[in-house]
């Protein structure tokens, strides 16, 4: 079967540093918010967060097209296993 696959040390690093961002980064504006604006308000920017996050991301994928970088035909598949991880 040989060894499994494990991340690279520095790319743990990475998914600690993102993890330990994104809870204050997100959290902190909106408790900032929520202190100057109604609950109707505040309530309508969390339920659209999906959708703001998806219009945004893809606005982010057509930037990326527009500086000559090629869109994956799978983006997940840049999070799975190598196929010698896989099991049979």
């Amino acid at each position: 079967m040989g060894k499994p696959w494990r991340w690279p040390a520095m790319d743990r690093w990475r998914l600690l540093l993102c993890a330990a961002l994104a809870v204050p980064g997100y959290n902190l504006p909106v408790a900032f918010a929520a202190r100057s604006i109604s609950a109707g308000h505040i309530g309508l920017l969390i339920a659209t967060e999906p959708i703001l996050i998806i219009i945004f991301g893809g606005a982010m994928t057509l930037a990326g097209v527009a500086i000559g970088e090629r869109p994956s035909a799978a983006p997940a598949a840049k999070f799975s296993a190598p196929q010698s991880c896989r099991p049979d």
